[in-house]
C-alpha cells in the first residue's frame, strides 16, 4: 500500500514536507503524481518531478492520499473527487491542508464530518478524513502519522517531535531569508521608480544626490524608510515634506503591483485607483515619469490605472490613452488609461 501526494503548478510545499519527512524516515512509499505526469512548478519555486499521473495510481492500493495547498483550479475537477472517494471507499486515508480542504469539499468527502470548514480547528481529525488549516502544517503532519500508527510509542513520538520542531526552525530560517530577498528586491525596484523623477522634481533630485540613497520597505509596520550613506553607515533620514512622501506612496504602490503580477500567486485584478494625488504640488511631472517607468516595468496590458484630479493630465507629464471631464459640483477628474 502506498501514500498518494497529489502535486500541481503552484502547490504549497511547506505544508507538507514535514508530514512527508515522517513519512519517507518510517520506510514509507510515497508516490508523487500530476495530472498529467508532468514536473510541476511550486509556489515556492521548487520545480519537482514526479512518478506517474493520478490516473495511473490505483486508489484501491492507496492508503493515503495528500493535497496540499495552492491555486486548485487545475485539480479541483470530476476526475480528482472519483478518485478521492474510491480512496475513502477502500478504507484509505484522505488528509487535506489549507485550499486542499475545497478539493476534499467538492469531492463531498466532508459531509457528516468534523473538518477545519466545520470547525474553528487548525486541524480537525475524523476517522478517514485529516483537514488542516495552513498554519497547522505540524499538527497536521503529526495526525497523520499517528492515524498511520508510524510512531513506535511515546518516546519515538516525542522524538519525531524534537525533529519535528528542528525542521520547523530550518523552514523559517527559509522562508524569512526568500522574504529578505523579496523585500531587498522590492526596495531597488521603489527606489528605482522613485529616482526616475529625479529631473524634474526637487525634493527626488536632491535626495538622489544624497550618497548611498535607497527606500527600503519593512514588512513590520508596513513602512518604506529612506536611507543614506553618512560616515560610512547607511542611515535612515524622515520623508519630511508631503510631496516627497506621495512620491515614494505611488512608487510603492506600483512596485508591489509588479511584484504580485510576476509571481502570479494570488487572483487578484491588476488596477489602481488614485484620488487626487496632485495636492502636494503645484504642478508635478514627477507623477508621469514614474507611470511611465511602471509601465515599462508592467505593460499597460496588465496594469489598468483610474486616477482622479484637478489638474490636467498634461501638468502631471501623463500622456493618458482616455481623459474625460468629470465635472460635478465643482470638481473635474481625469481617468488617463482607460481603453473604452
Amino acid at each position: 500500500m502506498q501514500s498518494v501526494v497529489l502535486l500541481y503548478p503552484t502547490c504549497c510545499i511547506y505544508e507538507i514536507v514535514i508530514l512527508n519527512y515522517f513519512l519517507k524516515v518510517t520506510g514509507g512509499d510515497v508516490v508523487f503524481v500530476s495530472m498529467d505526469g508532468n514536473p510541476v512548478t511550486a509556489t515556492e519555486g521548487y520545480s519537482m518531478n514526479v512518478s506517474a499521473r493520478l490516473t495511473d495510481i490505483d486508489a484501491a492500493q492507496t492508503k493515503l492520499m495528500v493535497i496540499p495547498g495552492g491555486d486548485i483550479r487545475e485539480i479541483d475537477q470530476e476526475i480528482v473527487y472519483e478518485y478521492l472517494r474510491k480512496v475513502r471507499d477502500k478504507k484509505g486515508i484522505l488528509a487535506g491542508i489549507c485550499a486542499g480542504v475545497d478539493v476534499l469539499q467538492h469531492a463531498g468527502v466532508l459531509e457528516g464530518i468534523v473538518s477545519t470548514h466545520s470547525a474553528d480547528l487548525d486541524v480537525a481529525v475524523a476517522d478517514q478524513v485529516i483537514t488542516a488549516r495552513a498554519n497547522g502544517y505540524v499538527d497536521f503532519a503529526i495526525e497523520v502519522a499517528k492515524k498511520l500508527d508510524l510512531f513506535e510509542d511515546e518516546d519515538d513520538l516525542k522524538e519525531k517531535k524534537k525533529q519535528k520542531r528542528e525542521l520547523k526552525e530550518r523552514l523559517r530560517i527559509l522562508q524569512n531569508t526568500d522574504n529578505e530577498t523579496k523585500l531587498k528586491n522590492l526596495g531597488l525596484i521603489i527606489t528605482e521608480l522613485y529616482s526616475t523623477a529625479h529631473d524634474c522634481s526637487e525634493v527626488v533630485g536632491t535626495d538622489c544626490e544624497k550618497k548611498g540613497f535607497t527606500i527600503k520597505y519593512f514588512k513590520n509596520g508596513n513602512v518604506l524608510q529612506p536611507s543614506v550613506i553618512d560616515e560610512g553607515e547607511q542611515m535612515n533620514y524622515y520623508t519630511g515634506s508631503m510631496a516627497r512622501h506621495t512620491l515614494m506612496q505611488l512608487s510603492g504602490y506600483l512596485g508591489f503591483l509588479k511584484l504580485l503580477l510576476e509571481e502570479n500567486k494570488y487572483p487578484i485584478i491588476p488596477f489602481l485607483v488614485i484620488d487626487h494625488i496632485s495636492k502636494p504640488f503645484d504642478k508635478s511631472l514627477a507623477i508621469g515619469k514614474i507611470f511611465e517607468k511602471a509601465f515599462e516595468y508592467i505593460g499597460k496590458d496588465d496594469l489598468q490605472v483610474f486616477l482622479f484630479d484637478d489638474e490636467m493630465s498634461g501638468d502631471l507629464g501623463l500622456t493618458p490613452d482616455h481623459e474625460q471631464s468629470m465635472t460635478e459640483e465643482g470638481k473635474t477628474g481625469f481617468n488617463p488609461f482607460y481603453k473604452p
